[in-house]
């Protein structure tokens, strides 16, 4: 049996907001290395830059496993649905505590919240 078309959208549009969010940071790749070309450390003007790619590279990841998860139907699609939705909303909150409310918060918040509603609602069919 297959999931309910709720479970998928859910997924979809958050990983798909997620997936946007990712590229949009990915854009900013450019203007992190020009911000630490003064920096005097080596290791610190080569690891931050690639520190930035990592969490865009992260968040594409994500998004598709989330896509994937809403297919199936078991309990532990549900709880990996959940905690991906989770892991998303603290990324939003450290966001917004260290840099402040802007579009690509916003965005983490909203994908989060989608992902972790796709993950409740499908461990509630399952009920």
């Amino acid at each position: 049996m297959s999931t309910k078309p709720i479970i998928k959208i859910t997924a979809i549009l958050g990983g798909l907001i997620l997936f946007a969010g990712a590229v949009f940071h990915f854009t900013g790749t450019g203007l992190v290395k020009g911000a630490v070309a003064g920096v005097e450390s080596d290791f610190l003007r080569h690891a931050l830059p690639a520190m930035w790619v990592m969490v865009s590279v992260h968040w594409i990841f994500i998004a598709c496993l989330s896509i994937g998860l809403s297919w199936y139907r078991s309990r532990a699609c549900a709880a990996m649905l959940m905690g991906l939705g989770l892991w998303l909303l603290v990324d939003a909150l450290f966001v917004f505590l260290h840099v402040g409310g802007f579009i690509g918060g916003y965005m983490l918040l909203l994908a989060g919240g989608l992902i972790l509603l796709s993950g409740v609602l499908l461990r509630r069919a399952l009920s």
